[in-house]
């Protein structure tokens, strides 16, 4: 299922706290109180560190699977 990553604390995020997709070869800048959206199962990914003195929160959300398989059987 979908992964839903929102950081919420606030940094500089050009001096870190990038996403990093592994699979795509991609590096991302990401904002505070952006959201991404991705497959987590299916996308390796890590997150740059931060400035010193500074931490990063995280929002996750994600959806099991199963969730899915169990709509596709019709509940």
């Amino acid at each position: 299922g979908w992964c839903a990553d929102t950081p919420p604390a606030k940094y500089d995020p050009d001096k870190g706290g990038h996403l990093v997709l592994w699979v795509l070869h991609l590096t991302i800048r990401f904002p505070a109180g952006i959201t991404i959206l991705f497959f987590s199962e299916l996308i390796t990914h890590s997150m740059i560190p931060i400035q010193r003195g500074k931490t990063r929160y995280a929002l996750i959300q994600y959806s099991s699977g199963g969730l899915f398989r169990f709509r596709v059987i019709g509940f």
